[in-house]
């Protein structure tokens, strides 16, 4: 995610060295950082969308927008071929975090992997004298390993629950966009 905020300001900047024609692609950059924001970051009660057709679309229209700017000396020709690199790389870092937001625990070894926790937990707890050492100690245990899936849980939607990639630096990228 810094990455690619990273990336937004570094494009931002060079549409302002570019010059006021690079107005309306800033706008639309702008624009799409707005409601990409709102959209992966919204407010309680609302579905996070990742991936939003219409802020790729805002992407897409920023990329013509800086295709169609004139180039007419050296400055404004490296200015324009840096802004077109930028929103490459922008595009990219978009899909890439678009597809590493879609969730890699298969829920059928997730269910073979508690089963197979409390099959082993079962069978020490036949076999295991009754005492208050044991029963702590399956105590800790137990805790531990509830402790360790609710993170494999929580790891696998990094927009979504009570642990989630923080909107921060989008939030920065955004402050610096609009000065």
């Amino acid at each position: 995610m810094r990455r690619f905020s990273t990336e937004l300001i570094l494009a931002d900047r060079a549409l302002r060295a570019y010059g006021p024609e690079a107005d309306a692609p800033r706008k639309v950059l702008t624009q799409y950082v707005e409601r990409a924001l709102n959209a992966t970051w919204p407010a309680r009660g609302r579905p996070v969308v990742v991936e939003d057709r219409n802020a790729g679309d805002l992407l897409d229209q920023a990329d013509r927008a800086i295709k169609a700017l004139p180039a007419e000396d050296g400055p404004q020709q490296y200015w324009k071929g840096r802004m077109e690199a930028r929103l490459r790389k922008i595009l990219e870092l978009r899909w890439s975090l678009i597809e590493e937001s879609q969730g890699k625990v298969s829920m059928p070894f997730f269910a073979v992997l508690t089963a197979w926790l409390m099959l082993i937990f079962a069978s020490f707890g036949l076999n295991a004298p009754w005492n208050p050492l044991v029963i702590g100690t399956f105590l800790f245990c137990t805790g531990s390993i509830a402790a360790a899936l609710f993170l494999v849980i929580e790891m696998n939607d990094p927009f979504g629950g009570f642990i989630s990639i923080s909107s921060e630096p989008v939030v920065r990228a955004l402050e610096h966009m609009r000065q």
